[in-house]
C-alpha cells in the first residue's frame, strides 16, 4: 500500500454563496477557476492563493474549462444554455473580466471538452451533444451535434433522451468519447467519429447507470463512476470490462472522478465532504481526504512528492 502523499496546504474563502460546481487549474498552472450555483466565476492566483477575477453572471455556472492554447481564457457553461468565453489581461484585484462572449445553446450546459490544440470544442446541453471549431477566441464555427445514441437491446425507445455527462476527445481530437447518464435506465459509453459523425464503438456498463468518467493518458483505460455500487474499469482497445471496486454510491449525486499525475493516480470524490485517492493500476485505496463539511471555503491539497 503506498504511503499518502497529499497534505493540506490551504483553505480559500471563494466569494461563492452556492455550492461550488467546478474547480480547474489553467494549463500552465498558475490559475485555479472555480464556478458556482450562485453564478459566480472566482479565479485565485496559485501563488499567492489570493482571488484576482470575479465574474458574475445570473445563472447557475455548470461548466468551467480552460482554453488550451489561448491565455488567459476560460470557457463557461451555464444552466440558461449560456456559454461564455471568458479572457482576463490584466491582474487587477476582482474586477470584471476584461472581454467576454457570449453564445448560446438550446439547453442546459453539462459538460464541456476542448482537443489538446483548441481548435475544437465539445459541448453537452440539454440531451445534445455538439461539436465546433474555434480558430479564433470570439468565434465558434461549423457546430455541429451528434447522432442520439442508439438504444440498448430491450429497453423502450420512448424513454427520455440520454445526457453526456462526460467528454473525452481522442486520436488527436478525430474521435470523441462520449459517457451518458440515463434517466433510471442503462447507457453506455460511446465513441464518434467527428468528421463523419458515425458511431465507432461502444462500452456497455455492467451496472445501471454512468455518472461521469475518467479517461488514461494512453486512451487505453476509461474508469467509470457509477450511479450503483462504485467505480468500473474498462478497456478501450476491446470494449471490455476489467474490474469494479464498490463504493458508497448516494444515488442523486454524481460524484467526479480525475486521473492525475500521468494516469497513476485516480481522484474520486465523495458525497461526505471527503476525496478517496486510488492507485490507478490496482485501485488501492492510497489516502482518504476528510475537507469536512465547510459551505463558504474550499481546501487545496498538494502532492508533497511534487
Amino acid at each position: 500500500m503506498a504511503t499518502p502523499r497529499y497534505t493540506l496546504d490551504t483553505t480559500l474563502p471563494t466569494g461563492h454563496s452556492n455550492s461550488v460546481v467546478a474547480l480547474q487549474f489553467s494549463p500552465d498552472g498558475k490559475f485555479l477557476a472555480s464556478g458556482s450555483g450562485d453564478g459566480v466565476l472566482m479565479v485565485f492566483s496559485t501563488s499567492t492563493w489570493k482571488p484576482i477575477k470575479r465574474y458574475v453572471d445570473a445563472s447557475p455556472i455548470t461548466a468551467v474549462i480552460w482554453h488550451p492554447t489561448f491565455p488567459k481564457t476560460l470557457i463557461c457553461g451555464y444552466r440558461s444554455g449560456d456559454v461564455h468565453t471568458v479572457n482576463f489581461e490584466s491582474h487587477l484585484l476582482i474586477d470584471d473580466c476584461n472581454k467576454v462572449w457570449t453564445d448560446k445553446v438550446g439547453g442546459p450546459v453539462h459538460c464541456i471538452a476542448s482537443d489538446g490544440t483548441g481548435t475544437k470544442v465539445a459541448l453537452s446541453y440539454g440531451s445534445d451533444v455538439a461539436v465546433m471549431e474555434q480558430y479564433a477566441i470570439s468565434v465558434w464555427t461549423n457546430a455541429r451535434n451528434l447522432p442520439e445514441p442508439p438504444s440498448l437491446p430491450g429497453l423502450d425507445e420512448e424513454l427520455p433522451a440520454p445526457v453526456a455527462c462526460s467528454l473525452h476527445f481522442v486520436e488527436d481530437g478525430k474521435l470523441l468519447v462520449a459517457s451518458y447518464l440515463g434517466h433510471g435506465i442503462m447507457r453506455a459509453t460511446f465513441c464518434w467519429d467527428i468528421d463523419l459523425m458515425e458511431l465507432r464503438w461502444q462500452i456497455t456498463p455492467r451496472t445501471c447507470n454512468i455518472a461521469s468518467s475518467a479517461l488514461s493518458p494512453d486512451e487505453k483505460i476509461i474508469i467509470v463512476a457509477n450511479l450503483y455500487d462504485g467505480l468500473d474499469w474498462y478497456k478501450i482497445p476491446d470494449h471490455s470490462f476489467s474490474r469494479s471496486i464498490p463504493l458508497r454510491i448516494n444515488h442523486n449525486v454524481p460524484i467526479p472522478v480525475l486521473l492525475v499525475d500521468g494516469g497513476k493516480i485516480l481522484l474520486v470524490g465523495g458525497t461526505s465532504g471527503n476525496m478517496k485517492v486510488l492507485d490507478a493500476d490496482t485501485a488501492e485505496t492510497i489516502q482518504t481526504l476528510d475537507h469536512g463539511h465547510a459551505k463558504s471555503d474550499f481546501q487545496i491539497s498538494l502532492n508533497d512528492t511534487d
